[in-house]
């Protein structure tokens, strides 16, 4: 949409500049994506025990590829005409996957036979060049990693992340895995100190066997309404800094629990947006009333949404002095529309008496609210 809009304003981009020599900036760039790669980046004891590992995973690997599995049997035109159908057993969603193939998929998640010996071809002795204002790199070998963009890199990352998250945690202690993003929440306010610590050196040691390298700098530790007169949690042999806010998942947490800053900045966000709805919104002349819904539905309400269930946690008391478009709402549904129609409502009325275009547009906007 944004990418329309410069479009529409006329707004090119602009060139880059010519590089002096692009022969050699495209040989440092490729040299610098393989040093990405190499196995040196990782901490030593995690490299040793790698080494210690890799010789039995391959011939584990090359066992199960040279073995026959049910997927290498092609499906006959019955059996596809079958799985178009749809039935008591078919979930909801476009690709049209049945309960027992996900019920299957649980209960025996191994890949063998030649789906196996397709993956191991797509990721191992992977080559890369570069090209760089028409000059291109010798191509050069990648040690480690999968292809950025690819269909089956999330697919492969999964594998040593659901092993991650199947690991024998103390208990009172949760695990919460997002992508690449790992949260640890201790519940047991007697032992959670100790506990933390024991999940903390239990995942660091999955880390280890997975090949898993662990950001020991954007790893943070937070005790929400408990005391900090303990010593700190230690990671890797040093300690996790003490924060009373983090940044998670783009919603701010803080130790209190307070909805307040994550609110204000949510109130921030939503006013840039406010603005450019009014860049684009005139009496006379302007984008047309979808254009003006979609750009609402796809940059207010769905930030609005993706805070709610940090709004929940506000009183209405609280709520009504940070946020006027959450007041006394409890629920989730309810914070949601009372956002949404604040918002359109502030955005559709003018100081101005409204032409008849408008006032039709008005009307139709006011009568969408109803429905949302």
């Amino acid at each position: 949409m944004f990418k329309w809009f410069n479009k529409v304003s006329v707004k090119s981009r602009p060139t880059q500049a010519h590089h002096p020599n692009p022969q050699a900036e495209a040989n440092r760039l490729a040299q610098h994506f393989v040093e990405r790669t190499k196995s040196t980046h990782l901490p030593p004891a995690t490299r040793e025990r790698q080494e210690a590992l890799n010789p039995e995973r391959w011939r584990i690997i090359n066992t199960a590829c040279n073995n026959f599995n049910d997927t290498d049997t092609p499906f006959t035109m019955k059996e596809l005409d079958k799985a178009l159908q749809k039935g008591a057993d078919t979930a909801s969603g476009a690709d049209m996957i049945t309960y027992s193939m996900l019920k299957n998929m649980a209960q025996q998640p191994s890949v063998k036979g030649n789906l196996l010996a397709w993956a191991k071809g797509y990721i191992q002795d992977r080559q890369a060049r570069v090209t760089f204002q028409g000059a291109t790199s010798e191509i050069l070998n990648l040690e480690n990693g999968t292809p950025h963009g690819g269909i089956l890199s999330p697919f492969l990352f999964n594998i040593p992340m659901e092993k991650l998250a199947n690991s024998n945690l103390p208990n009172g202690v949760e695990i919460f895995i997002y992508a690449d993003d790992v949260c640890l929440v201790s519940t047991d306010r007697h032992r959670a100190h100790q506990n933390m610590q024991n999940a903390i050196t239990q995942i660091e040691n999955k880390c280890t066997v997975l090949g898993l390298k662990i950001n020991t700098v954007k790893t943070k530790a937070m005790a929400i309404k408990h005391n900090t007169d303990l010593n700190p949690i230690q990671l890797m042999g040093e300690p996790i800094e003490l924060v009373d806010n983090f940044m998670y998942l783009g919603v701010n947490i803080n130790k209190q629990l307070s909805p307040c800053k994550e609110i204000e900045t949510l109130k921030h966000k939503i006013k840039c947006r406010q603005n450019t709805m009014k860049r684009i919104t005139s009496l006379r002349q302007g984008a047309i009333y979808h254009a003006h819904r979609t750009f609402y539905i796809q940059t207010i309400r769905s930030t609005v949404e993706y805070a709610a269930t940090v709004l929940t946690y506000s009183s209405s008391k609280q709520a009504s002095m940070h946020h006027p478009t959450a007041k006394a709402s409890s629920t989730r549904s309810n914070t949601n529309d009372n956002c949404h129609k604040h918002i359109l409502h502030r955005w559709i009325s003018r100081p101005q008496r409204p032409s008849g275009s408008s006032r039709s547009l008005i009307n139709n906007t006011q009568r969408e609210l109803e429905a949302v």
